[in-house]
């Protein structure tokens, strides 16, 4: 794959087989729910008006699972929607950079046992521009999955064998698509400061009717590797890649769902009248929670930060690793996604970048 035109030729052809096979085994994957929620997901994705998000719209869309940012400071966690106005870039500071670091992806013991009963599980993390780079371009997206699998096969037995804790989201990044040799490039660009993110996670299983009837066609691991992500693409593409997915597994249960919702990281962006659940983006971490775990966090929110990418109690040994830490009981079992952040202006990182600094 040499161009980007022949790497979605290549995505198109395989959507085309996908669905081939699925209508010839009678295997659906795409449900009309699950067709329902996309569709509304990407209308929501190329609207650029300041309207609320339409979280109610879709049926399939699970209004326990609806995903909540919170933000880690020196006082403990705080929802999104805490972060002052006057925390964010200040208003001489237009276009920002967000450099994104994903970092764990931690299902509670229920959401762990429906992975485990589905066989599999798919992390995704989109972020959306609102506004262009360039007049003559549509705004682009980032795009990130993460697949993860209870029990994989032993190369030596082959013998399935539990798998070990769910991925270590740093390496989910986002790449060209034609260039997968390339160094990541996980900086997303928000012209006027603003643009909309999403995270959805779901239990899944693998359609083996259409595995098995593209495996005898074509090789497509690259498409469903572990981790893979897409660098600056059109919406539209990002819709048809969604599509071949959709053919790919079945969907079995939702552990967090959303469609994507504004994002404001700068003082003038935040002045803009808009929808209420618009997330706050300083530099820090960033947890995604869905709503039914909410409720669990309020009473000890003071007393929990995040450290690598981990949820922990202030409290604890500091001596000990986080992810032990994050064991401890005084956490909340909670499912949640962890990321760093760093919102930077626009013309920092372009003048750092032509005095060849990182």
């Amino acid at each position: 794959m040499d161009t980007r035109r022949s790497f979605f030729q290549e995505m198109a052809l395989l959507s085309a087989l996908a669905a081939a096979a699925s209508e010839e085994a009678d295997a659906q994957a795409t449900g009309k729910a699950t067709q329902e929620f996309w569709d509304a997901y990407f209308d929501e994705a190329e609207r650029t008006d300041n309207r609320p998000t339409r979280q109610s719209a879709p049926t399939q869309l699970n209004q326990k699972k609806i995903v909540n940012f919170l933000q880690s400071s020196d006082k403990g966690l705080r929802f999104s929607g805490d972060i002052d106005k006057t925390e964010l870039l200040k208003p001489d500071e237009e276009n920002v950079v967000v450099t994104v670091n994903p970092g764990h992806f931690r299902p509670n013991s229920q959401d762990h046992a429906l992975v485990q009963k589905s066989k599999g599980s798919q992390v995704r993390l989109d972020w959306f521009q609102q506004r262009p780079l360039l007049n003559l371009v549509a705004p682009m997206a980032w795009s990130g999955l993460a697949a993860w699998s209870p029990v994989h096969t032993d190369k030596l037995t082959k013998k399935p064998i539990a798998a070990p804790l769910p991925p270590n989201l740093t390496d989910l990044s986002f790449r060209d698509p034609n260039a997968p040799s390339a160094k990541a490039n996980n900086q997303v660009i928000l012209m006027g400061g603003s643009g909309k993110i999403a995270v959805n996670v779901t239990a899944v299983r693998v359609n083996e009717k259409v595995d098995a009837a593209l495996k005898a066609t074509v090789d497509y691991s690259a498409i469903v590797a572990p981790y893979f992500g897409f660098a600056p693409l059109a919406i539209p593409a990002l819709r048809a890649f969604t599509q071949l997915i959709g053919y790919l597994y079945h969907r079995e249960s939702v552990l967090m769902n959303a469609l994507p919702v504004g994002i404001v990281a700068t003082q003038d962006a935040k002045s803009v009248p808009g929808p209420v659940n618009r997330v706050n983006m300083i530099s820090g971490s960033y947890l995604a929670v869905p709503d039914e775990h909410v409720d669990q966090l309020k009473n000890s929110m003071s007393q929990l930060t995040v450290d690598q990418g981990w949820l922990v109690h202030k409290d604890a040994d500091k001596n000990i690793k986080p992810e032990a830490r994050a064991a401890d009981p005084k956490v909340p079992d909670i499912t949640y996604i962890s990321m760093d952040v760093k919102v930077e202006p626009l013309s920092d990182v372009v003048n750092r970048q032509a005095k060849g600094d990182a």
